[in-house]
This record gives structure tokens, sequence and C-alpha cells, in this order.
């Protein structure tokens, strides 16, 4: 899904999800990796969208489109939720002995932080782990010019913390197949085509 800006992911090992783009462009909720709901600005909508765009502003606007369980939206949010290359990372490098570097102890918002790097600087991923008590991850910085021009900052900061997600209420909801084909068409651009 194209997103474009910082987007803030929260997701706990229950699956609950809630995703939250730069300037709320959309938000997303993810209940048990089940049941899902995405609602968009009212700015976003009224972005001019083809000969589409008043009627998704008419059915979408102040609403949570509720997702199908077979819809390509819903599927890429859960891919996005489930961030498994991010786990992946941080469970190895956080455990101890898994052959990362130990650099100097930095401290970040009051808490001390140890950061642990695999590979050379200027291609690395480093993990910004707790420094007391659990080795929980706050951040994950991936420095390879290979990937993308500029270090990428995943910040974890609530990592081992439950996610709420509260449905929509039945008032701001709607389900519609054919809404959710138009949203999939002009309000998500870049979903996989599978």
């Amino acid at each position: 899904m194209a997103m474009g800006g910082l987007v803030e992911i929260s997701v706990d090992r229950e699956k609950n999800c809630s995703v939250v783009a730069q300037n709320e462009v959309f938000r997303v909720r993810i209940e048990r990796g089940g049941r899902a709901w995405m609602t968009w600005s009212d700015a976003y909508l009224n972005a001019g969208f083809s000969k589409d765009g008043p009627e998704l502003f008419k059915g979408l606007h102040g609403k949570w489109l509720e997702l199908s369980q077979d819809g390509k939206i819903r599927k890429s949010m859960v891919d996005t939720c489930a961030l498994p290359p991010v786990h992946e990372i941080a469970d190895k490098m956080a455990a101890p002995g898994k052959g990362a570097y130990r650099d100097a102890e930095v401290t970040e918002e009051g808490e001390r932080l140890t950061p642990l790097r695999q590979g050379d600087r200027g291609n690395s991923v480093t993990v910004f782990a707790k420094a007391d008590g659990k080795p929980y991850v706050r951040k994950i910085v991936v420095d390879m010019p290979t990937v993308a021009p500029e270090p990428i900052e995943f910040l974890i900061p609530a990592y081992g913390e439950p996610v709420t997600v509260t449905p929509p209420r039945a008032s701001e909801t709607v389900r519609s197949t054919h809404l959710e084909a138009l949203a999939e068409k002009n309000l998500a651009t870049g979903l996989s085509r599978t």
C-alpha cells in the first residue's frame, strides 16, 4: 500500500493491530488478525480521485469501512501489521550471544538503550534494546544503501505491551463490497494484485 510519510503501527502477539498514517490520512484497526476496519481523512477523500471521488466521499465520510476477509486492502494491512522481518531481526539480535557488536549505551527519552549492531557501519542493522530489565527492543536502524539511500528507523516504544483495538460502533461502520472495490482502486494505490 502506498503510504508515504510516517506510519505508526501498534501490534501485539495476539495480532491486534492499529495503524495511523502521518496527519491521520488513514487509520486501520485489526482485531486479533481477523475483523478489520479502515477510515480515511476527509482531506484524502476530497483529493479528487477520478470520477469515483464524490461517491467515495459520500459513502466513507466519517465512517469506517469494514474490510472483507479476502480483500486486497485487508490482506495488505494484515501483512503490514505482521512485521515479520522486523520481529525476526529484533528477536535474533536482542538475544545474548548472537554475534552482534555491542556499542556504547545511549539514552533516549529517559531510557537507557544498548545498541547491538550486526555488520559494518554503512551496511548494518542496529537494534536498540532496553539496557535494564527485560531486553525489549525500542528501535531498529537499517543502514544499507542497497535498501535505501538513508538509514531507516523503526521505532518500537511499547514492545511487549498489549494493543487495545476497539471495533467502531455499528453506526460508524459501512459494509459495502462496491465501496471496498472503489477504495482498492482509488485510495489504496500500490497494493499487490494477488
